[in-house]
């Protein structure tokens, strides 16, 4: 497996924060729901001061019952290294029953030291998981559909300039490769 570099943080705090409002893109200060777009607002559960409805959680802060898993699986297209799979999975156990952030909850969230995969790969799959989740969780509909482009506008914006600060071309390769394969409808994960 290639190593990656480590990638440049975005853009200052203030102004990622109001770019991934503007585009519709994934947030950690939001209130915990799907957007139109297919991303969600996960939510600081320490905003809050008690357990809160939401309908997404973050993977790695989050528990379910076991009886969850006798009525739905994790969806095998995200075998391996899966972006948002947290998010599809977590949208469909809210559906079976009420899914709650709780402001007491801790967790330790250690980052991996070894790279999960690289650049041209994180890239297109960041694209294609969009894709699917979007389709599979929401009814896509000439609105959804606009918010969805909107938020790709938002998320190329951003990995443009990431790939400024580290020259890696494989984040421009992976996108050429997503965005080619959505519009040629090869949608399938891989290399």
């Amino acid at each position: 497996m290639a190593r990656m570099a480590r990638l440049p943080q975005g853009p200052p705090p203030l102004l990622g924060t109001w770019l991934r409002r503007l585009f519709l893109l994934t947030r950690i200060n939001g209130d915990g729901r799907m957007q139109p777009s297919g991303f969600g607002t996960l939510t600081w559960y320490s905003d809050y001061a008690a357990p809160h409805p939401v309908q997404i959680v973050g993977g790695c802060g989050c528990a379910f019952r076991r009886t969850v898993f006798d009525h739905i699986a994790f969806d095998e297209f995200f075998a391996g290294y899966g972006h948002m799979e947290d998010a599809e999975f977590s949208y469909r156990a809210g559906k079976l029953g009420r899914l709650l952030g709780h402001p007491r909850a801790t967790l330790l969230h250690v980052a991996t030291p070894v790279a999960r995969t690289d650049w041209r790969r994180l890239s297109k799959m960041q694209i294609l998981n969009h894709h699917y989740v979007f389709t599979k969780l929401l009814e896509p509909n000439g609105f959804r559909w606009l918010c969805f482009w909107w938020s790709e506008i938002g998320e190329s914006l951003l990995r443009a300039v990431r790939f400024a600060k580290c020259r890696d071309f494989g984040i421009l390769g992976g996108m050429w490769d997503g965005y080619a394969a959505l519009l040629t409808g090869h949608r399938r994960r891989g290399p």
